[in-house]
This record gives structure tokens, C-alpha cells and sequence, in this order.
């Protein structure tokens, strides 16, 4: 399963390696894309599940910048 994750803190990180670890193909989307790390668009296109591991004051911000599109249901 192809996952997408907003937030690349402990908490992003921490859910990112176990979901690897068990075999699904993960995207972490940060503010700032490095260290493998990715936009919080990419992380978020074509993922299965979306997972927002951001803080609440910057939730807003990482959804918006996921941008509407990639957040949009799916058949």
C-alpha cells in the first residue's frame, strides 16, 4: 500500500519506519523536503492513506500545501 505522511517529527518517523517494515511504500511530506524526505503534495499524491502526523497548529498549513486534488476521495 502506497501511504503518505504529513510530518517528518518522532512521531511521522516512527510510523514511517513500522509501516516500511511491514512492507508499504511510504512518503513522507515535510514544509522543508530533505533527508529523504518529500513535499507535502508528493507525499500525499496518488497515497492510499493519509496519515497527518503534524502538530495541531500546523495541520492547516500541511493540508492546504497537500493541496486539495491529492486530498480528494477516491473511487
Amino acid at each position: 500500500m502506497r501511504v503518505g505522511i504529513l510530518g517528518a517529527g518522532p512521531v511521522g518517523h516512527a510510523l514511517a519506519t513500522k509501516l516500511r517494515e511491514l512492507g508499504h511504500d511510504v512518503a513522507i511530506g515535510t514544509r522543508t523536503p530533505r533527508d529523504g524526505a518529500v513535499s507535502y503534495s508528493e507525499a500525499t499524491r496518488g497515497a492510499e492513506l493519509l496519515i497527518n502526523a503534524t502538530g495541531g497548529t500546523a495541520s492547516l498549513e500541511a493540508l492546504a500545501a497537500a493541496g486539495a486534488e491529492n486530498l480528494a476521495a477516491r473511487p
